[in-house]
Order: structure tokens, then sequence, then C-alpha cells
């Protein structure tokens, strides 16, 4: 792993923890991957995420710290952290949905992955097993490379008009946040 080109944040709730997130693209595996990371979860304990649904790093650190909440309070919807990190990247409740969007599937070219405080070893296994091209994570995310901002705003339900008031990030950011609440969100037309 070439960390100059990982991303890692803290989280003033959970002191101790971090989350580095990773992107690899041109990936040639990805069914290898999902399969070595099912069969061994505890040798490769990872998120992963399809960027064409991620609006930036900001959306990825409010759904993992939802994650780490659900966890602390021993109220997780799913069976893991990580996995729990794929669901809080949406705004809707529908697991199956929320993981089917935002994880990844065989036919994926571009990974996103998060790790919880990952070891040395955890990041090398990785980095072995994924036979793509590792990238700066902060600049693909800053300079949008690989999200699909017309996915994002249909799934979000973010309308232009939303837009001229703030960022779609920040839109996103709203929602995720907002995750799993009694809130309706209503659409500014």
């Amino acid at each position: 792993m070439d960390k100059s080109k990982s991303w890692t944040c803290s989280f003033e709730l959970f002191e101790g923890v971090e989350l580095t997130v990773l992107l690899f693209v041109n990936i040639q595996n990805a069914t290898n991957v999902l399969n070595e990371i099912l069969r061994q979860p505890e040798l490769y304990p990872v998120s992963l995420l399809n960027p064409k649904y991620v609006s930036g790093l900001h959306h990825v650190q409010i759904a993992a710290n939802r994650a780490l909440y659900s966890n602390k309070s021993k109220q997780l919807v799913t069976k893991s952290l990580n996995v729990e990190l794929i669901y809080n990247m949406a705004a809707e409740k529908n697991m199956k949905q929320n993981l089917k969007k935002f994880g990844v599937s065989e036919e994926s070219r571009e990974v996103l992955v998060g790790l919880f405080n990952p070891s040395q070893e955890t990041i090398d296994n990785l980095c072995k097993l994924i036979q793509g091209e590792q990238v700066d994570v902060k600049l693909a995310m800053d300079k949008k490379t690989y999200m699909d901002p017309t996915l994002i705003k249909k799934h979000f339900k973010i309308s232009d008009a939303e837009l001229q008031l703030g960022s779609l990030e920040e839109a996103v950011v709203g929602r995720v946040a907002m995750h799993g609440t009694n809130s309706k969100f209503s659409s500014i037309s």
C-alpha cells in the first residue's frame, strides 16, 4: 500500500478509532476479492464500497461514525461493523437495496475500501488480494473521478434547485446523518 494514496480520519466520540480509506481501480478479480472476503472476514475486516454512489470522503466519514455509534450501543442493523458502514452510506432503511447499491459486485472495476484501525498485515493482505491499481483516494474524490452524480442525485432524491443552495456532498451528508430517523426530507422545488 502506498500510504500517500490513502486517507485516514479519526472520530471525536470514539477515541482511538481511525478509518483508513483506499481506492483501487482497473480491478481484474472482483469475483475473487468478494469470495475471499466473505470466506475469510477475520483476515479481511473491510468495507467494500462502490465509488459511483459516494459523494466524497465526508460522506464515508459520516456513515462510519453512524456505524461506530450503532456498534457501541449494540444496535447494529447488520452483522458487523464493516457491513454497517456500507448500510449507513444510504439514506434509506432497506438493507438489501443499500448493500446492493453501495457495495461492490462481481463486475466492479473500482472499489473504495474502508478499514477500521487496520493492521499493516491486513492492508498487506488486501493489497496482495486485489489485482488493480491503487490511486490517490483524496485526489480522486476531490475531482469526483469515479462518482456518478446522476446516480447519487436519483438515489438521494436531490433536486437541481437544492444544489443551488449547497454541494452534492452536503446534500448527501445531511441525508446520511439523518438515516434511520423518523424525519422526512422534502425536495426543494
